[in-house]
């Protein structure tokens, strides 16, 4: 950065800035910039440093005001724009610090840093390809970086380029071995692309190397796919995380005394980082919609850093919508008390960017989890997690479960189909006679039991086909490995159609038109892909497991009238199958009627469901006042 020269006692008040702010002592380095600055007002390193001194000591709106009075005078600065960009990112507002790290780019072409940091800003904002691009170009200016590489492995993540992605996480780990964040992340990469068990293991070394809550969370999450954990040892391991990272943290419970009367309006929050363009929105959002206004108050903590326009049509469904992602957990937890919030309610579980955290500082008298994960959290401040009795059968799953299980009387979930989703097409059976089975869900669910029960349905139905969408599969390797894993089951390759298309809703569903029966990975089912098949008119077959992961399933089915897909074991599944494909003027009849099932159940009626949710949400809110003292989980 170019040092204009200054006036000997200016550069001496700057050398003696410097070496403060170097020692640390930042009050003291900034009002020497001051005096500075008093001298000559618009001195580049003189205005630079003090707004470098105000982001480090946490005043990023101070620091903003430095940076931009900098380049009211010196705009061909890259690396005022590149500091600016930086506490613009801090600050959430993410839109203009990228817009500010691509002028910093323009201006320092050279520059690794800069190419590096708007990469990450563009992964955080769901840029994947243009934060490819960008990192590449950094990983080509500065190799030997292990984070530079370790990013770029991200956004490979996001682009579903496994191999790639796993290729960058190598490189981050051969330059720095010791570095967790890549094993982290290689191990999503390993899971995204259905490689369950190496992905466990990787994250066990991430764990062991640098312990972090939210590696374990990884770990828990992954846990759920496995066919070989058993339900216990998975439930035993939330207990782990809990006891390790949130109950520190029961000293700095302090939930506010609200006023216990069974019959008042009662306030409930949302949190989420999902409220945008997610499978959550889907659940999430007729219940806003169709909340008792008179009887509660809803508030939405906002906690994405994508806002988008699914968040747009969401923030005018609530009474108050508060974006809380540039809050810490002690931070959120003290707006939850300010809000004076009755009810709490988690929608993330151990899912991205989670704040159990906040929950284990129990900011709300009562505290819920619900539709974001399928098992329990394992904290004890989680008081209830919404359940039915299909997915969570009375005695059956209960001991899996830190929370007290409130179940609704009918389905768990509430559905909103897409506004411009596709009218229900005719059977593909019906065109050629040859049964076409599908399943879009994420590779990480197609486990070897998962492939060796459809791989015997396949075989027991002559000439009929399967269809798999995953943007995973745009890999060639992991392709080829799907390929083999059924071939070994005696699938030929042919009778699969692998689809890896990035597509938009409407053209997603549309490609159900291509599939007569859809096939429900275990032990972890699908949820929005079953009801969307559903919406779509074609039936679903599932298998109903141990856990509420491996039963989502046979709730979906039962609760529209379809609980005779619901298989109890492989063979049973098979049989099931054969038998539904035997008729296909039937199946054809069975399509024409799903959309109106689904309209007609608890799953599809807003009022419905959202009124059973509230009669819940009230008995929790009366068990909390009638308690002799406050609910400790």
């Amino acid at each position: 950065m170019e040092r204009p020269p200054l006036k000997p006692d200016a550069q001496a008040l700057l050398d003696d800035a410097i070496a403060q702010h170097r020692a640390g002592r930042l009050d003291a380095a900034t009002a020497l910039y001051h005096r500075v600055l008093a001298a000559e007002p618009a001195q580049l390193d003189a205005l630079n440093l003090l707004g470098l001194a105000r982001a480090q000591g946490g005043d990023h709106r101070g620091a903003l005001a430095v940076f931009e009075r900098a380049l009211q005078a010196h705009p061909g600065v890259g690396a005022l724009h590149l500091h600016r960009a930086r506490s613009l990112r801090a600050l959430g507002r993410a839109a203009e610090a990228t817009a500010g790290l691509m002028t910093a780019g323009a201006l320092c072409p050279g520059d690794a840093q800069t190419w590096f940091e708007l990469g990450t800003a563009l992964v955080d904002t769901g840029s994947a390809a243009s934060a490819a691009l960008a990192l590449e170009r950094a990983a080509s200016l500065a190799p030997e970086q292990p984070e530079v590489h370790n990013a770029l492995g991200c956004a490979y993540v996001s682009l579903g380029r496994s191999a790639d992605a796993r290729a960058a996480f190598a490189a981050a780990l051969a330059r720095r071995p010791d570095y967790a964040a890549p094993r982290d992340n290689l191990a999503r990469a390993l899971r995204t692309a259905g490689l369950v068990e190496e992905a466990v293991a990787m994250f066990r070394e991430a764990l062991a190397l640098a312990p972090q809550p939210g590696t374990h969370s990884n770990l828990l999450y992954t846990l759920l796919f496995s066919d070989r954990v058993d339900p216990a040892e998975v439930a035993a391991e939330h207990r782990r995380w809990a006891e390790r990272w949130a109950e520190p943290l029961r000293a700095a419970q302090r939930p506010h005394p609200n006023e216990r009367d069974p019959a008042r309006r009662l306030r409930v929050a949302y949190l989420s980082p999902d409220l945008n363009q997610h499978a959550v929105s889907r659940f999430v959002e007729p219940v806003l919609a169709a909340h008792a206004r008179g009887s509660f108050e809803v508030f939405c903590y906002a906690d994405g850093a994508i806002v988008d326009a699914t968040s747009a049509r969401l923030r005018p469904l609530a009474d108050a919508w508060v974006p809380v992602g540039d809050l810490d957990d002690e931070a959120l937890a003290a707006r939850v008390r300010a809000d004076r919030i009755d009810l709490l309610v988690d929608l993330a579980g151990h899912t991205a960017h989670h704040r159990l955290r906040v929950f284990a500082r129990r900011p709300a008298p009562v505290q819920l989890t619900w539709i974001g994960y399928p098992h329990s959290t394992g904290l004890a401040a989680m008081d209830h997690r919404i359940t039915d009795a299909v997915s969570d059968p009375p005695g059956a799953t209960d001991h899996l479960s830190t929370e007290s299980l409130l179940r609704l009387p009918e389905a768990f979930s509430c559905y909103l189909a897409p506004a411009d989703a596709p009218a229900v097409a005719a059977a593909p059976a019906s065109r050629d006679g040859v049964v076409t089975f599908g399943c879009f869900n994420n590779l990480s669910k197609m486990t070897p039991s998962t492939v060796a029960a459809w791989g015997a349905l396949l075989a027991a139905v002559p000439d009929s086909r399967l269809l798999l969408r995953a943007r995973a599969l745009a890999d060639a390797d992991t392709a080829g490995r799907v390929l083999r894993d059924f071939a070994r089951h005696g699938v030929a390759p042919a009778r699969l159609t692998l689809d890896p298309r990035a597509l938009s809703v409407p053209e997603h569903l549309a490609c159900y038109a291509e599939v007569d029966v859809a096939l429900d990975p275990f032990p972890y089912n699908g949820t929005t892909t079953t009801c969307e098949a559903l919406w779509m008119g074609v039936p679903v077959l599932t298998l109903a497991g141990a856990t509420h992961a491996a039963r989502v399933g046979a709730s979906l089915l039962t609760h529209v009238g379809l609980a005779h897909l619901v298989a109890a074991d492989p063979a049973d599944l098979v049989a099931r199958g054969v038998e539904l494909t035997r008729d296909l003027p039937a199946l054809a009849a069975l399509r024409a009627t799903l959309r109106e099932r689904v309209r007609a159940s608890a799953l599809g009626d807003p009022t419905r469901f959202t009124a059973q949710l509230e009669d819940a949400y009230r008995a929790a809110w009366r068990r909390y006042c009638e308690a002799p003292e406050l609910i400790a989980g």
